[in-house]
């Protein structure tokens, strides 16, 4: 008989070898945590089966720590979590959804045939009587009725049916699109706006330490009041700057959670971001994707084939359709003589009498379809590449200004602060310039964010012209 497996970890032994594994393998990671943290719950189980209660402290201890490890494992994408709250939450997406799946239940009946007509009829019933026997005509009739269309009607009509809940498929792809950059717009707005105020922090530090300096030097009588004074005025500026960057802050926090459709407020914050050392956006490929992804392209197309069918079934409304007629007439016989009953037979067509003003007007109109959707979708064609490119180059020209700042220009900034500050301590330089350079350093780490973010942006609306991600960074 096959042995059931124990788990290792059984008692205050089991808890011991684990907080032991614990400490000398903070590194364990992986499918490690999740065999020891399984093993772990086993051996609770069977604790609380054997009543051993005493020993529940060990073993909690064990399984705090193995889901902090589990947790670090696994970092948090806060832009990808709120894309899928926004997504799974939004009204328009939902509306859009609904309507897509009702969509799809109708189409099935577009190819079905019209429900039968059951007629019940008394005929030739005399009135001086309303005597079933006195007339040899007269019988109680039980009859049905059923309309046929020409041959491949209904099929093009099931067929536009479900083309067109592929269409809504489309618009619902396209609204996801649009409200997952709308939201990375906001995000990435935020987290340059929480840099400005980190480096609005930074200066504001830097030249409080500058006035107490001055304040100093010129209460010995080394420095000029003047430098205390604009000290002093910029740092009302700052303050002003950081009012303001919370006031956008908040507006873009409400637009996130707008987004969202959330009841509450939102007021998170966005992580820093970075960028990989190579950025290499491969022009033709993403143009093709856009060609082939996009919603609208993919949504025109479908109009095309709706609109080609459309002809088709233009074509077809000059044939006749068809009412098939089958009825029982019952007599009842008279005293003298048996009667039998009746069964009558017959089909009815439609004529195209009107055919100048009905079928003709509906396939020059058809026709006319095909070519307004062959039209807009050429349109498409055309403006989809520069739009990609010029989102592309943007992203290229912005990658290497960011380049150019990040590497070169901020160390060249910072080396040029610290020749001011040792300047200004010998007094070589006046003490304006000295903070102007400080100043000038953050600015510069500033520029670089905002070019930063200014890719971050481009590859969102990118990326919804695309119909897919495309990554070029992460959080940091």
């Amino acid at each position: 008989m096959r042995k059931n497996r124990q788990s290792p970890l059984r008692g205050i032994d089991g808890c011991r070898r684990a907080v032991w594994h614990l400490t000398l393998f903070p590194e364990i990671k992986g499918w490690d945590v999740l065999l020891l943290f399984n093993d772990l719950r086993n051996g609770l189980m069977n604790m609380l089966r054997n009543k051993k209660f005493f020993l529940l402290p060990a073993t909690l201890f064990c399984l705090l720590n193995l889901l902090t490890l589990a947790q670090a494992e696994t970092p948090v994408d806060h832009l990808h979590l709120l894309l899928k709250e926004a997504l799974s939450h939004n009204l328009e997406i939902a509306s859009l959804e609904e309507k897509t799946r009702a969509l799809q239940l109708e189409a099935p009946s577009a190819g079905s045939l019209s429900d039968p007509r059951i007629t019940l009829a008394l005929v030739n019933l005399p009135t001086d009587s309303f005597s079933f026997r006195q007339e040899n005509m007269t019988q109680k009739q039980l009859g049905i009725a059923q309309g046929l269309p020409w041959f491949g009607v209904l099929s093009l009509k099931e067929k536009n049916a479900e083309l067109r809940a592929r269409q809504q498929e489309e618009l619902t792809r396209a609204k996801r699109l649009s409200v997952a950059r709308d939201l990375k717009l906001a995000w990435y707005d935020l987290a340059l706006v929480q840099e400005k105020l980190k480096s609005n922090e930074q200066i504001h530090k830097l030249v409080r330490q500058l006035l107490v300096v001055s304040e100093t030097r010129y209460a010995a009588g080394k420095g000029l009041q003047q430098d205390v004074l604009f000290a002093q005025v910029q740092l009302s500026e700052l303050q002003n700057d950081k009012i303001s960057l919370g006031i956008e802050r908040n507006s873009l926090q409400d637009r996130i959670g707008n987004l969202l459709d959330r009841d509450d407020l939102y007021r998170g914050t966005a992580p820093a971001y970075t960028l990989d050392d190579q950025l290499s956006l491969n022009q033709e490929s993403l143009v093709a994707q856009s060609l082939e992804r996009n919603p609208s392209v993919v949504s025109q197309k479908l109009a095309i084939i709706i609109a080609k069918n459309k002809v088709k079934l233009a074509e077809k409304a000059y044939m006749p359709n068809m009412d098939l007629r089958l009825a029982y007439g019952q007599r009842d016989s008279s005293d003298t003589m048996p009667r039998s009953d009746f069964v009558s037979a017959g089909i009815t067509f439609t004529v195209p009498l009107w055919q100048s003003r009905r079928q003709d007007s509906q396939l020059g109109g058809s026709k006319r379809r095909v070519r307004s959707a062959r039209y807009t979708l050429e349109s498409l064609e055309k403006s989809l590449p520069h739009r990609v490119d010029g989102l592309v180059t943007v992203i290229n020209e912005s990658f290497k200004n960011y380049r150019l700042y990040s590497k070169g220009i901020e160390m060249q900034a910072e080396q040029l602060a610290r020749a001011s500050l040792a300047a200004y301590s010998v007094g070589s330089v006046e003490f304006l310039t000295m903070l102007n350079a400080e100043i000038k350093q953050e600015k510069v780490k500033l520029a670089a964010k905002r070019y930063l973010y200014k890719i971050y942006k481009k590859n969102a609306e990118l990326e919804e012209l695309v119909g897919q991600p495309v990554s070029i960074g992460r959080e940091v």
